[in-house]
């Protein structure tokens, strides 16, 4: 942005040594002064609230990051610990996310952003009283989950909702799922068993 401040128009000749000033010039070169540090403060106001900082978090609040290089970028992580009731899944969270399954539960998958591309992966492993079920769900209750073609999926004709059984104590099972129009419809993948 262009800054508004005009110090350029500042009379650095003003006074002159040696003669008798008019008062007029000292306003107007503390008019200009006054002016400036006004429109100086707009200016450093409005980058301490939109600008993008490094020393804390930013809100880029859906705008676009435009034309950028991203080099080492990496994408949140959570442990979410041992699930023995329904709960939800809130992409806002991290983009992975891990639980230790302690009974049979619903996982509701929700914060997906509105209208763009968003993906997470969840990855479930049983406690040592397993087999227990996940039914991953969407939010609202409505939403589509299209699942891939993979024996991993227990039988089932509803598309509204994915059910896994989860054995095993060692091996990680990890599921990406994403959605395009803000959670109205989420594609599943099984990525594998990971011991």
């Amino acid at each position: 942005m262009a800054s508004n401040i005009k110090y350029q128009t500042i009379d650095e000749g003003f006074p002159v040594a040696g003669e008798d000033n008019n008062s007029q010039g000292f306003r107007d070169n503390f008019n200009i002064i006054k002016t400036s540090l006004s429109d100086a403060q707009a200016e450093v106001t409005d980058l301490q609230d939109n600008a993008a900082r490094k020393d804390e978090n930013n809100n880029f609040a859906n705008n676009s990051l435009i034309n950028a290089n991203l080099d080492t970028v990496t994408f949140k992580a959570i442990v979410g610990g041992t699930q023995t009731q329904d709960s939800e899944v809130n992409i806002v969270n991290g983009h992975y996310q891990t639980y230790v399954i302690g009974g049979d539960v619903t996982l509701t998958l929700s914060g997906w952003p509105n209208d763009n591309y968003s993906s997470m992966v969840v990855d479930v492993i049983a406690n040592d009283q397993g087999p227990h079920t996940v039914s991953f769900e969407g939010e609202p209750t409505n939403t589509k989950i299209l699942k891939e073609s993979s024996s991993v999926w227990e039988s089932s004709s509803t598309v509204t909702n994915a059910d896994v059984v989860i054995t095993s104590e060692t091996a990680h099972r990890l599921f990406e799922f994403w959605t395009y129009d803000n959670g109205e419809t989420i594609y599943v993948k099984h990525l594998g068993d990971f011991e």
